[in-house]
């Protein structure tokens, strides 16, 4: 993809950010959108209709985030600007309505597969209210949820993933990979209870054996299992600081079939001015997005 790089002197980027302020005025209003995903819980989801034309957008936060995360809040109004349907659901992680971020130390007994299949019931949603062609864009683990829910028979109208910073589980905790088998034996466990572990960025995460596994399980190979295992385009987005990311994992993604694109100078979050090369970047694998299907 070609790249242009931009230098505006402080007058130039005050001009730039007094037309973005004032074409967010005619930006579409989101409407909340509420979802029964079982009978005790609820989730919600903001969602603007737009061209019938464009691929519409289902963006998946990252790690106990709701869809006000930077990066996804930022990303979503773009591609509302550009005309893109949008939907950006919060994942409920077993909490009716949720509304904030869920804290390292509360009491974590959602699942990896819970997750998925909130994911699929938002797609389902965005399908029956007409999209005919869908592209699911995820930062971070949600980029990694995006990964898992394309892997395992999505709708027909899903036709492109693009994942934002994706990072498997246990990437910065070795010690879980190594333990894997213990955390299994105790998962099998009857009332096996509650335990309180590391992960991901947390330094105290209780949970229940069996929700842990089910995220740590997403491991290195099983998500490059799960890449090899999806027909459609892939396209994975690195910042070249990411400090998150481990350093071969950018280079393992193409080797099984993924598009890659970098960012230079993005970290993990695409902060700054990353964020506007970040736009461009979705913004162009959007437009080369596949036809709608037969």
């Amino acid at each position: 993809m070609k790249r242009w790089t931009f230098r505006l002197s402080p007058t130039g980027m005050l001009a730039l950010f007094a037309c973005w302020a004032l074409s967010g005025a005619g930006v579409a209003q989101a409407e909340v959108i509420e979802l029964r995903v079982n009978a005790a819980t609820r989730a919600s989801a903001e969602f603007v209709p737009g061209k019938d034309a464009l691929p519409a957008v289902v963006l998946i936060h990252g790690f106990l985030q709701t869809r006000s995360s930077p990066v996804i809040a930022q990303l979503s109004e773009h591609l509302v600007g550009l005309g893109h349907t949008v939907l950006v659901p919060t994942l409920s992680l077993g909490i009716d309505m949720r509304r904030q971020s869920l804290d390292c130390e509360a009491l974590h007994t959602h699942t990896m597969q819970q997750d998925i299949a909130e994911i699929r019931q938002w797609v389902e949603w965005l399908a029956k209210r007409g999209a005919r062609r869908i592209v699911v864009i995820g930062h971070s683990t949600g980029a990694l949820q995006a990964l898992a829910y394309v892997s395992d028979h999505p709708r027909p109208e899903v036709i492109q993933t693009v994942l934002l910073s994706p990072v498997y589980f246990g990437a910065r905790h070795a010690w879980l990979q190594a333990n894997a088998a213990q955390l299994r034996e105790q998962a099998a466990r009857p009332n096996s209870g509650i335990e309180v572990y590391r992960f991901v960025y947390c330094d105290r995460y209780p949970a229940p054996p069996s929700a842990l596994l089910s995220y740590v399980e997403w491991d290195r190979e099983r998500s490059l299992a799960a890449v090899k295992q999806v027909a459609m385009p892939i396209y994975a987005v690195f910042g070249t600081v990411d400090p998150i990311v481990p350093a071969d994992w950018a280079q393992a993604l193409p080797a099984a079939g993924v598009t890659l694109e970098r960012i230079e100078g993005g970290d993990h979050f695409f902060s700054g001015m990353a964020e506007l090369e970040l736009d461009d970047v979705v913004e162009q694998i959007l437009a080369g997005a596949p036809a709608e299907p037969d």
